[in-house]
């Protein structure tokens, strides 16, 4: 009986380990875009609405495992949390286009949408952008393949009060600083290395993944050309 505990546990511990770095993130889902079609992205409508050019339909289109943020610090009351929220999605998506994905199939109606957006063309991860740097919520009500991913960068943003989980006097919409292991980088997916969003090297590839640079640092080596390792002490001129 001790003997099939203690196998039950080393399986358990070892398949984590599988899913869990030594500094806490869990990595993102690879995701391949080459054939997909993009759309442009026409208003953001609040923190988890978009609407969307969809085949040549204005379309509204919810962002999956996502809700528009309530008051997610004392300082912060709902009114000014939503505008926040809105506001870096905003600035996510301005004058960008949107691939989607849906948990099931595409829906053959151009009624509302639910989907995942991923943007064009780096592969931004927006739905769980929203929610790693603290401007959404997770909808835990809801079901869908990555409630557990999601939540655990809500658990993280709310415990490093990032973005809304922050008070008042430390909220801020522009990125410019970030902790280290949060900070976004960028990867090929044939490449062994990390790079910043502006390095040369990205402009030869087709597709460029971003990743929390805690967990691109698992799997590849940085950029030698634009030093991406020092990318909170200076930025990359264009």
């Amino acid at each position: 009986m001790k003997l099939k505990i203690f196998i039950t546990l080393l399986l358990v511990f070892g398949c984590a380990s599988v899913y869990y770095s030594d500094n806490g993130l869990l990595p993102y889902p690879d995701v391949e875009f080459a054939a997909d079609t993009t759309f442009p992205v026409l208003k953001v409508i609040d923190a988890a609405t978009v609407n969307i050019d969809y085949e040549d339909t204005p379309t509204v289109v919810k962002l999956i495992g996502v809700k528009v943020p309530e008051a997610m610090h004392p300082d912060n009351p709902s009114e000014m949390a939503q505008v926040e929220a809105m506001a870096f999605l905003h600035n996510l998506l301005r004058s960008e286009s949107v691939y989607l994905q849906f948990e099931e199939d595409a829906p053959e109606t151009t009624g509302d949408l639910q989907a995942y957006l991923r943007r064009a063309p780096d592969g931004l991860f927006v739905n769980l952008e929203m929610v790693r740097q603290g401007y959404a919520q997770v909808n835990a009500q809801a079901t869908f393949k990555h409630l557990a991913l999601f939540m655990h960068y809500e658990e993280r943003a709310r415990t490093v009060e990032k973005g809304l989980w922050a008070p008042a006097n430390k909220l801020q919409v522009d990125q410019g600083i970030l902790p280290d292991d949060d900070t976004l980088v960028y990867v090929t997916p044939s490449g062994s290395k990390f790079h910043r969003e502006k390095c040369v090297v990205l402009k030869r590839s087709k597709r460029a993944n971003p990743l929390p640079l805690g967990v691109a640092k698992q799997s590849h080596e940085p950029c030698s050309f634009c030093k991406p390792l020092e990318l909170l002490k200076k930025p990359l001129d264009d």
